[in-house]
């Protein structure tokens, strides 16, 4: 899917992609797949569902209203032994979405340096955690 997204703020138009795992036609579920490790204890720890994760299967929401029903959201967690779906709430992402994507297009194409680092709770877990804190990221 594409869509065309005129951003008001530096006025540009940009597309947007997105690509769907999973719909059930007969619920109007789009159904967002998230391989993982130790997803029960992922869960239990408050990691999952991760606040990204939420806010990409809204915006496929958003991004799909139009072409197909979609009356439902579910994020699908799974290792190789477990499996944990969460029911996510529609919303319109389409403010989130603009000042997203003005961020985004303003790093690459105006000023050509990264956006401002997002530290997430899995940041506490990744190997390159020392290098983040070292520059106050994390």
């Amino acid at each position: 899917m594409e869509k065309e997204i005129f951003l008001s703020d530096i006025e540009e138009k940009v597309y947007l992609h997105g690509r769907l795992y999973m719909f059930d036609y007969r619920t109007e579920t789009i159904i967002e797949l998230k391989t993982t490790n130790a997803v029960k204890w992922q869960h239990s720890s408050g990691i999952i569902p991760r606040q990204s994760d939420i806010h990409q299967i809204q915006c496929y929401g958003w991004l799909f209203d139009g072409k197909i029903k979609v009356s439902n959201l579910t994020l699908l967690y799974a290792d190789m032994r477990d499996m944990l779906a969460f029911r996510v709430t529609l919303e319109d992402k389409s403010r989130w979405i603009e000042e997203r994507l003005t961020q985004l297009h303003t790093s690459l194409q105006i000023t050509k340096a990264p956006p401002e680092a997002e530290p997430l709770t899995v940041c506490y877990y990744c190997r390159s955690r020392l290098q983040c804190q070292t520059k106050g990221v994390v």
